[in-house]
């Protein structure tokens, strides 16, 4: 490996705060961003092995016009603008980081080296591990913004099961966190839907999956989840669903709110009777004994309509908290 001056090394060190912090702490997702500015040196492409995680799941190698033989005749043209990031894992040997898709199309395009920022396990004083390089990776693929919403999913979730948080896999992928949280939820959502994403019509989005699975009404979300499996449905037709279950669910809720309303005022009427009827018997206890079947009869038919207006409240509230 070409020689790097000492100071370049101590101002990358400088810059990247890893000379303080040596004590295997995992690194902030901004230090980790930072390694990217690390001095560039021009490595032989055969001492350079792929990373086995690798975020991007397919090169478009095949096919006339591919990308990746534009990015080839690119190269041969320009040379490789942006370096690529690597870890030193022995002498002359060296694991990509950020970059397979440049490595690649340099070898079509009949480079013999690439330029590159190397990460070395001597140099550094606390090497990187598997959850800081993946984090590299895929940031680094991030700036390009041309993975599809599944790759996406996929490694927001290989994020999430290294342990970085939404907030930091957000800030890796240059994404809002809530549209990370409905990736991993249409991730999760998508599973249960259809075991095998091949069953998924190739037009849908996770995204899309997650707001269907949000819908509150079960009916109408298992109706929309179908038809967003089978690509009858967008993220569109999802939340215009969404919506009108919602407006009906109020409509319901009002009617209800209504109906109970209506009863209490029943109770309240009847019970005010009643008091009307207690109060005459307290006045005038003799009119009781001459209206006794009179008074007795009000009395039951008032006991037994509180009773019904009671019941159809608690029946209302039940159904209402259900």
């Amino acid at each position: 490996m070409p020689k790097v001056s000492k100071d370049a090394w101590a101002q990358a060190e400088k810059r990247t705060g890893l000379a303080s912090e040596n004590a295997g702490k995992p690194g902030a997702v901004d230090r980790i961003l930072e390694l990217r500015r690390l001095p560039v040196v021009e490595l032989a492409l055969d001492e350079i092995t792929p990373n086995p995680r690798q975020p991007r799941r397919s090169f478009d190698a095949n096919g006339e016009g591919s990308t990746l033989e534009r990015l080839a005749a690119d190269i041969k043209e320009h040379s490789v603008l942006m370096p690529i990031l690597v870890v030193e894992r022995g002498p002359g040997q060296f694991q990509i980081v950020a970059g397979e898709r440049r490595w690649r199309a340099s070898a079509l395009a009949g480079k013999l080296t690439i330029p590159a920022r190397v990460l070395s396990q001597e140099r550094w004083p606390r090497p990187l591990d598997d959850k800081e390089i993946l984090a590299l990776s895929m940031a680094e693929n991030y700036q390009r913004k041309d993975l599809d919403p599944w790759e996406e999913a996929a490694n927001a979730k290989q994020l999430a099961d290294f342990g970085y948080s939404q907030r930091e896999i957000a800030s890796i992928m240059g994404r809002s966190q809530p549209y990370i949280n409905q990736l991993l939820k249409g991730q999760e959502a998508a599973a249960q839907l259809a075991g095998d994403k091949s069953l998924i019509a190739p037009t849908v989005s996770p995204v899309t999956i997650a707001e269907a699975q949000r819908i509150k009404d079960e009916t109408v979300r298992q109706e929309m989840l179908e038809k967003v499996r089978t690509g009858e449905a967008g993220l569109r037709e999802v939340r215009a669903a969404k919506r009108r279950a919602e407006r009906e669910a109020k409509s319901e809720e009002t009617r209800q709110a209504d109906e109970r309303k209506t009863l209490l005022g029943r109770c309240l009427m009847q019970a005010s009777l009643l008091e009307d009827t207690l109060s005459t018997i307290r006045s005038d206890a003799a009119s009781y004994i001459e209206a006794y079947e009179e008074l007795r009869t009000a009395l039951t038919t008032c006991e037994g309509e509180i009773g019904r207006c009671l019941e159809a409240l608690r029946q209302a509230a039940a159904t209402a908290g259900g």
